[in-house]
């Protein structure tokens, strides 16, 4: 789904940042001893994968999509996605072939749950 859209992008950015914002990473990149474009990139890839995350999830809470599609959606293996679903409460009719290897975490799940 993510992958078939073209997006004409460019891999620099420029961008405008307030200075508490400045102040806020300078503090950041001293704290993680990573560099100022190390630390960057990683908040950014991590807002862009908990936004495909969240947009999987209210998908499959909708049942608007497969559980592989929105796996697929969020950047995950089918696996790490049923994880994800349980790890959020989501309830939904489970056949064999979604429970695949996960019937303990499963279990758990529905007995937490009663």
């Amino acid at each position: 789904m993510m992958n078939d859209i073209k997006y004409k992008l460019k891999k620099s950015k420029t961008l405008r940042l307030s200075d508490s914002t400045v102040k806020n990473i300078n503090y950041m990149v001293y704290d993680t001893k990573l560099s100022e474009s190390e630390l960057l990139r990683s908040i950014i890839e991590k807002a862009v994968s908990d936004y495909r995350l969240k947009k999987a999830i209210n998908a499959i809470k909708k049942g608007s999509v497969s559980i592989s599609n929105a796996a697929n959606v969020a950047g995950l293996s089918y696996r790490d996605f049923f994880d994800k679903m349980i790890e959020n409460g989501i309830r939904i009719n489970y056949d064999e072939k979604d429970i695949d290897g996960n019937f303990d975490k499963l279990l758990t799940f529905i007995n937490k749950n009663k």
